[in-house]
């Protein structure tokens, strides 16, 4: 992926832009934290964020489009969590694959597939 967070290393993305990466655009690993506000990961060959083996990633107010896979992996134990639910209209948005015990919730964002 463009950006790799892994074995327990923490990033902060506030107001930035991921785009046009070959692969994934954010890949959070074992046991490592991301949190991402008023940012975009976008244009990605692969899935603009994975989240794996107890990886946490939280989106606040960001966006997830035109990725060539999913908008939003999440499996083996991974999570991807903020405050809230999401509400009905961005439930419609979402590209995602859960899989496993894994979990994925957003506030104020969304993840648009092409």
């Amino acid at each position: 992926g463009t950006i790799q967070v892994a074995s327990t290393g923490e990033l902060a993305l506030l107001h930035c832009r991921v785009q046009s990466a070959e692969g994934c655009g954010l890949v959070v690993g074992p046991g490592a934290l991301a949190t991402l506000q008023w940012s975009e990961v976008q244009d990605c060959s692969g899935h603009g964020v994975m989240v794996h083996n107890g990886g946490v990633v939280v989106l606040s107010h960001s966006e997830v489009r035109n990725c060539g896979l999913h908008g939003l992996l999440v499996f083996h134990d991974g999570s991807a969590t903020p405050a809230a639910p999401l509400s009905p209209e961005h439930r419609s948005l979402i590209s995602l694959r859960a899989c496993g015990r894994a979990a994925a919730l957003l506030k104020h964002s969304s993840i648009v597939s092409n």
